[in-house]
């Protein structure tokens, strides 16, 4: 993302993604990594008991996304008023992408989660056919979004192949420990309503 945005549109626009990147990955980051952090030594006593696992992982996702939904709606939201106050007028570009950044940040998330239960049960394959999959979702969208939109088409690009890996992610980890999917979305639905609610 950085190479092609930067070779397009120039230092400018890689600088707006870079600096609204830093930005929008601040609720994952400080919120969401210590408590996978947290998760991980329990997933990895509950690897010989898949289906107590599976269980874990869905009240896990729950907490996740209780944290990381308000977290990145509140960035959205905020964003406008945000930018020139930290960052300064000259800066206001980072706007647009910050918001869509931080509605990936959710998806990025909950996919940290299923990396700590294929980490947990060393299932490591899965990991790196997670990645393949977002790869080969968000190459082809990148040369769609990035030429006629910068910095914002590659965040549009970022957040494309992280909602088009988030159930691919659930599916992986109902293929490890048999949580159901609907389970695991389930777990996702109530804290994404209450955020959208005016």
């Amino acid at each position: 993302t950085d190479f092609l945005t930067g070779r397009l549109h120039g230092p400018g626009a890689l600088g707006v993604f870079t600096m609204a990147n830093e930005l929008a990955s601040m609720p994952t980051t400080e919120l969401v990594m210590p408590v996978n952090r947290a998760l991980f030594p329990g997933y990895s006593k509950m690897a010989e008991d898949l289906q107590r696992l599976g269980g874990a992982f869905v009240r896990a996702v729950g907490l996740v996304t209780l944290l990381a939904i308000p977290a990145s709606v509140g960035l959205v939201l905020v964003a406008d008023d945000a930018v020139p106050l930290l960052l300064g007028a000259k800066w206001m570009a980072t706007v647009p992408v910050i918001q869509l950044l931080a509605i990936a940040g959710v998806s990025t998330a909950l996919q940290i989660s299923c990396w700590s239960v294929f980490m947990a049960t060393q299932r490591f394959k899965f990991l790196v056919y997670l990645n393949l999959f977002h790869l080969a979702v968000m190459i082809p969208a990148m040369f769609f979004f990035v030429p006629p939109q910068g910095a914002v088409g590659a965040a549009l690009a970022h957040l494309t192949a992280c909602v088009a890996s988030l159930p691919v992610g659930f599916a992986m980890v109902h293929a490890v420990t048999g949580a159901p999917i609907a389970a695991q979305a389930g777990a996702v639905w109530r804290p994404a309503l209450a955020a959208a609610a005016p």
